[in-house]
């Protein structure tokens, strides 16, 4: 049996699974959000990372959405600008 993610030390579920990574807030260089789906009110967070790098966040609910920019507001220093094309 699985045990609970909320008492699963971090650095034992990131290696878990090979594609599964850490990524340092200052590795970020710019981020631009997009929505996925009227309805959903998710949204796309496309992020530039590292060394050109590309990483893309698919965030399914609005909830998911703000526990992602919360995460992110440290190198959110001003607002996200809107991207149609991700």
């Amino acid at each position: 049996m699985r045990p609970n993610l909320e008492e699963s030390d971090p650095e034992d579920l990131i290696r878990e699974n090979e594609n599964d990574f850490r990524l340092h807030l200052s590795e970020i260089r710019d981020v631009t959000m997009g929505s996925t789906s009227f309805w959903s009110g998710g949204a796309t967070l496309k992020l530039s990372i590292r060394q050109g790098e590309k990483l893309k966040i698919v965030c399914a609910s609005s909830e998911d959405l703000n526990t992602a920019l919360q995460f992110l507001k440290p190198v959110l220093s001003k607002p996200l600008p809107a991207s149609g094309n991700l």
